[in-house]
């Protein structure tokens, strides 16, 4: 199940290459913009356009129906992904949590890591454990490279969507960032 991602069609990329590996896969969008950036020819979209105060009852309720095995999601920190997280480790704690994040491990790269990013990551722990054995270091990932421009278009579209037309698709929805788009 994927939540809110990047603000480009990542999230669809991924959610092909995980339908030609047999999975199921299964969007739930809070806005306009999670809309604009999925196919449903891999995997349906649920829409969230409830409020705040309902979104732990609904999100668990659509893990349990479908039978979710696996969270993905942009960031650990934005509400409805904090929430989403406590609601299936308390209630179906067989789901795995994925986070993405494109943040502190650019530029060209962006990482996935289980259970959480900043505090909750495991990666000091394991670079750690990895110091104490010996192993040859592996060769470079490959660079995902794209222009500023192309990221720009990507998201001045998600939020644009969001602006023109959340008020009439997704009334009650409220961005996690700290400043409104149009500033």
């Amino acid at each position: 199940m994927f939540l809110q991602g990047p603000s480009s069609p990542f999230f669809v990329k991924l959610a092909k290459s995980l339908t030609v590996c047999g999975a199921k896969v299964i969007r739930v969008t809070l806005c306009p913009g999670d809309r604009l950036y999925w196919s449903t020819r891999h995997g349906p979209a649920v829409a969230y356009r409830g409020r705040p105060e309902g979104w732990s009852e609904f999100i668990l309720q659509v893990m349990r129906d479908r039978r979710v095995t696996d969270l993905v999601c942009l960031g650990d920190g934005r509400r409805a992904h904090a929430e989403a997280i406590a609601a299936a480790r308390a209630s179906t704690p067989q789901v795995r949590v994925h986070v993405v994040e494109q943040g502190y491990l650019r530029p060209d790269l962006l990482t996935l890591e289980p259970d959480g990013t900043g505090g909750r990551s495991r990666v000091p722990e394991e670079f750690r454990r990895l110091g104490e054995i010996d192993l040859p270091l592996p060769d470079a990932p490959p660079s995902f490279r794209s222009s500023f421009l192309e990221y720009a278009a990507f998201d001045t579209l998600y939020h644009l969507s969001n602006v023109l037309t959340s008020w009439m698709l997704y009334p009650h929805y409220r961005s996690h960032a700290l400043a409104p788009p149009l500033r």
